[in-house]
């Protein structure tokens, strides 16, 4: 059976992820690995001995699970409109969709991958685009925005080549990072694009920066990596960039920001474990205590409702908190569940993840007054076009 890292869902908001699960990369290390042996054989014994080379010991080998599905709901807003990123569905070729109370909207643009990574209350979104078209400017990431339909690339930061959005507020403020300096002399920032311009934001360490979230008041959130790769989090304001407090074991990442100015991420403890946390009135708060080895805060509504995910014994359960307490979403038996986004009315999104040694199946989900739906798009099964 597959084994997830708990680290897979800050990696997986990377512009490269799912280009490498889309090219089927895991398949092709399998591969390699099942011919280890007969390479190996290929090369013992010499011609000298005049006998037939020494056949190489095989190794184990497990086969690769089959995915079936994977769609993951990543944001909601406070009408209830849900953005659903589709890397892979037996019937539908769209890689985004938008369900709202009138209907379904279709997210594609001719000659890109899209990963949609947020969504705000006028439903614009954004996230990443993959250039597909043509072959030879296959890995060229950029981040875009899609406005009243209109698909746009943002601006390019200066000096880099690559770069994703991230979070956009109700004013249209959008932040993102940089993936790929056109120097190497040059960092990884984080940027803000706001009124047609691009800006890096200012960093602590001058490494690697991450914006993850951005308020109605520009006031954003994230990470600065250090030299010795550990992230601090972080948030921006006018005055600058600062440093926030950890629960004692130097690193975390904030990922969300509300209006309020309250903040939610992950901090590691003095033991090293992760913690989901809440940042607010200078202080920071331990969210699930030592309830789980490995938890993180994903979202966090405007009354302070905190979405987040904990590892549960060889599982992830989604849950959320408020005002001190935790309630603990529900999942099917034998599954993992992660909560992405949370809105005013406390409605969850997020996904179900299923995994046999044959079959991967990760399904989008809404939670509405404590009960988990499964997002099903069969109706959209005419919808889509070659990729």
């Amino acid at each position: 059976m597959l084994r997830e890292s708990p680290h897979m869902h800050r990696r997986r908001r990377g512009g490269l992820w799912p280009l490498l699960v889309a090219a089927g990369l895991s398949a092709s290390c399998g591969y390699l690995f099942r011919a280890h042996g007969a390479v190996n054989s290929g090369r013992a014994g010499t011609a000298r001995s005049g006998r037939p080379p020494a056949a190489a010991p095989s190794l184990p080998t497990r086969p690769i699970p089959r995915i079936s599905e994977m769609t993951n709901a990543v944001a909601i807003n406070a009408r209830g409109d849900i953005l659903v990123w589709i890397l892979k569905h037996p019937r539908i070729k769209a890689p985004l969709v938008l369900l709202t109370s009138s209907g379904i909207r279709v997210i594609r643009a001719p000659g890109f991958f899209l990963n949609g990574k947020a969504l705000n209350n006028a439903d614009q979104v954004v996230g990443s685009a993959v250039r597909t078209r043509p072959k030879s400017e296959l890995l060229g990431t950029r981040a875009f925005a899609l406005s009243g339909g209109r698909f746009r690339l943002l601006r390019q930061p200066p000096g880099q080549d690559w770069s994703e959005a991230t979070a956009i507020n109700d004013r249209g403020d959008v932040v993102g990072d940089c993936l790929f300096p056109t120097r190497l002399s040059d960092n990884f920032p984080a940027v803000l694009w706001t009124n047609g311009h691009v800006k890096r934001l200012p960093s602590l360490y001058g490494l690697l920066d991450v914006a993850y979230g951005i308020n109605d008041h520009r006031e954003i959130v994230g990470s600065c990596t250090n030299s010795s790769g550990r992230p601090t989090p972080v948030f921006w304001d006018r005055k600058g960039v600062h440093a926030l407090r950890t629960l004692g074991g130097g690193s975390g990442e904030a990922e969300a920001v509300n209006d309020s100015g309250r903040i939610v991420g992950y901090s590691t403890i003095a033991t090293g474990q992760t913690h989901a946390c809440l940042w607010e009135s200078g202080r920071v708060v331990d969210l699930l205590g030592n309830r789980s080895r490995y938890s993180e805060a994903a979202a966090i509504s405007p009354d302070g409702t905190v979405a987040g995910f904990f590892l549960d014994g060889k599982h992830f359960r989604a849950f959320t908190w408020s005002k001190g307490r935790v309630s603990l979403l529900p999942r099917p038996d034998d599954s993992s569940a992660k909560a992405e986004g949370v809105n005013d009315a406390g409605d969850v999104v997020g996904d179900v993840r299923i995994k046999t040694p044959q079959v991967v199946t990760i399904y989008a989900v809404v939670w509405r007054k404590g009960q988990m739906r499964r997002i099903r798009l069969e109706g959209l099964s005419n919808v889509g076009e070659k990729r």
